[in-house]
């Protein structure tokens, strides 16, 4: 140590070297087992006295370290290192080393070895051997890591770990750090480095300052690993990790592995982000392995805690309106997994939902993903009044049947979609009609909203826009007679079983809705450059059919309530950023995957939303929209602070399967294949004749 200026101050990684204490300031009990050793091999502790005080007059050319002040002076570092090595061997060593190293200049070179047994450290047991073997599967084989070994590694013994403890991964004297600094250490844990600028640091040994050379240098996954030894006054070798170390785990490997999959990254995306970097990474079968032993119980138990939590407030109101839809994990007819979500309509909450798969269910995937869910939901308490879903027959006869106390609507917004893309259809064949499309659809939104529950007059509402297009605003007769007559004698033709019915009773009839309710300049439709339809006409003809159809009415009626499942697209749309389509997925990787969106919308229930212009190509027009800014991400560091807990207490992994039978999410077997049939050999494939 060498501080000529009198504003330096020490800190608590300053180091003074042996050579500055004098026999007296060692411990005599250390000193006798170090003479007394059998083995001139053994590593001897030997400490200093606590009132122990170094001298400072080192430039009189003698050491008062007994150890060494018998010893003539040493050559350079140069030349010692060279007749350190056995004939025709460099041993590793950086042969380019400094030779203005002082503390090492007076040390003979037969003499070296001798001085190399002192091992200062806090225990001198065989077992505090620093060890490697940690977890093999964190250890990637690829092209990369041979890239780096081959630029930075020496030859000579690699250092073993076997009996590594974690306290050994630890300095003792924290770093000073400045004000200045403290807000970048706190907002950030992790950085991308250099390898050749890491390796300029260990030109001198992190532990005492003194020369040191590289050994070798091995990736675990993410990290580095780097096995050095120290030439100074006490020679000995460290290893220095980029990373800590929990339970034989790399902190790196499990926190890049979470991060990964939470922000909906994949494998083999990860795999290609970091070739292109040229950065070390993990195995494939490590990646999963982490996420499902030490990521995947901690979402279970935080999306449990707070469904628990959603279901009990709820459970306590008088009644609640949920919306249900199914998404599916591929598009066409080739789907494997379909997650049935229910949803909040008052909140936006995402309450629960079921994973079905294909093998585990006969029939409709959809359909049985709902029943499950509603019973899961009825279950515990919750008094639904509204439930809405999209145009779906077959849940609608599951709501008649199995769960009538409940009232099944439509929702609105597919059933625009439905009765828009119809017209559509019709204006291909009749151009007239295209100019009527939109409004028609705003009339319909607008009928929903009138009605006030009442499905009989939303259905009157609905056919009051035959009145208004054929130029018929206030109405007393009925004007369609001859047409509905006409209409029902085509329709018995086809009918077994002819119905007679007067022109009263069928549709369409009015008895609420008298009027249009629009004021009276807007009947003048010639001013926008429309005309009004003649009800002999073929475009009204084939509107008058579509409106008055017997399913066409009873589907409308359960768009009463005016109930939309709006925010369960949106839901649905960022499940895409996770559960993308194109990739298969495992069932319980669908399961958690779920959970993790289902907390991110929770999450976000109350964030600011912010208005912005889009042009739809489907309408052709500017529409407004809004979006979320300033989204809440806190949920992913809750949940990594979860993982460091559960793997900090090195308690026995648990079992995803197991977890998710328990919760209700997985009631039966899973098949090993979806077709229930059993693989044939492949020489029975290849060998299979074309007749």
């Amino acid at each position: 140590m060498n501080r000529d200026s009198r504003s330096w101050q020490p800190s608590l990684s300053t180091r003074v070297c042996t050579d500055h204490f004098f026999l007296d300031d060692f411990q005599e009990g250390d000193l006798e087992r170090y003479h007394a050793r059998a083995n001139p091999e053994t590593r001897t502790l030997i400490r200093l006295k606590v009132d122990s005080v170094p001298n400072t007059d080192r430039r009189t050319g003698s050491f008062a370290n007994p150890l060494v002040q018998t010893m003539s002076k040493r050559p350079p570092p140069k030349e010692r290192l060279v007749e350190m090595q056995p004939a025709g061997s460099t041993d590793g060593i950086d042969i380019e080393q400094d030779t203005t190293n002082e503390s090492c200049s007076n040390i003979e070179p037969d003499s070296f070895w001798e001085i190399d047994e002192l091992y200062f450290s806090e225990t001198d047991s065989e077992d505090s051997q620093p060890t490697d073997e940690v977890d093999d599967d964190d250890f990637d084989t690829g092209l990369h890591n041979e890239d780096i070994n081959s630029s930075f590694s020496e030859e000579g013994d690699f250092i073993e770990l076997d009996d590594l403890e974690l306290d050994d991964l630890t300095d003792d004297d924290e770093p000073v750090i400045d004000e200045s600094v403290e807000s970048f250490t706190t907002n950030a844990c992790w950085a991308i480095i250099s390898v050749p600028l890491l390796l300029s640091l260990f030109k001198f040994c992190p532990e005492c300052g003194a020369r040191s050379v590289i050994k070798r240098i091995n990736c675990a996954g993410f990290g580095i690993v780097v096995n050095y030894r120290c030439y100074g006054i006490l020679p000995h070798e460290g290893v220095w990790r980029s990373s800590r170390l929990r339970q034989k785990k790399y902190e790196c490997n499990l926190v890049v592995s979470a991060a990964a999959f939470l922000c909906g990254m994949s494998y083999s995306v990860l795999e290609s982000f970091m070739t292109c970097l040229s950065v070390p990474y993990i195995t494939c079968s490590s990646f999963y392995k982490n996420n499902t032993t030490n990521l995947y119980p901690i979402i279970v138990d935080q999306w449990t805690s707070m469904r628990t939590a959603l279901l009990e407030s709820r459970s306590q109101l008088e009644h609640v309106d949920i919306a249900g839809d199914g998404h599916f994990d591929s598009p066409g007819w080739c789907a494997k997994f379909c997650t049935y979500s229910i949803l909040d309509i008052k909140t936006g909450a995402i309450l629960d939902f079921f994973v079905a798969q294909k093998g585990m269910y006969r029939g409709d995937l959809e359909t049985f993903a709902c029943k499950e869910v509603l019973l899961n939901l009825v279950s515990q308490g919750l008094k639904v009044r509204h439930f809405v879903t999209d145009e779906n027959t077959r849940i609608a006869k599951l709501m008649r049947t199995f769960f009538t106390s409940i009232t099944h609507n439509y929702d609105i917004w597919h059933k625009a979609r439905l009765v828009k893309r119809k017209l559509m259809e019709m204006s291909k064949k009749l151009p007239k009609l295209s100019e009527f499309v939109a409004p028609i659809v705003n009339h319909f939104w607008y009928s929903c909203k009138k009605c006030a529950g009442d499905p009989k007059e939303l259905v009157e509402r609905v056919h009051s826009t035959l009145l208004h297009i054929s130029n018929h605003h206030a109405w007393t007769a009925d004007p369609f007679e001859p047409l509905k007559l006409q209409l029902q004698k085509e329709r018995n033709e086809k009918r077994k079983k002819q119905i007679v019915l007067t022109s009263e009773k069928l549709y369409p009839y009015f008895h609420k809705v008298k009027h249009c309710d629009h004021s009276s300049r807007v009947k003048h439709r010639t001013l926008q450059g429309l005309k009004w339809f003649k009800i002999e006409s073929e475009e009204f003809t084939s509107l008058f059919k579509y409106f008055t159809s017997t399913r066409f009415i009873s589907s409308i009626q359960l768009c009463c309530n005016f109930l939309h499942t709006g925010a369960l697209e949106v839901y649905h749309n960022v499940r895409l950023k996770l559960l993308p389509k194109r990739t298969s997925y495992s069932l319980n990787r669908m399961v958690v995957g779920s959970m993790v969106i289902a907390i991110e919308i929770n999450k976000n229930l109350t964030s600011n939303r912010k208005e912005f212009w889009s042009y739809s190509k489907s309408q052709k027009k500017y529409v407004s929209k809004s979006r979320v800014i300033n989204k809440d991400y806190s949920y992913r560091k809750d949940i990594l602070q979860g993982m460091w807990d559960y793997v900090g207490e090195g308690k026995e992994p648990r079992s995803i399967a197991t977890m998710l039978k328990e919760s209700q999410y997985v009631k039966r077997t899973i098949p090993k294949n979806i077709t229930g049939l059993k693989i044939p050999k492949k020489s029975t494939l290849l060998d299979r004749s074309r007749f």
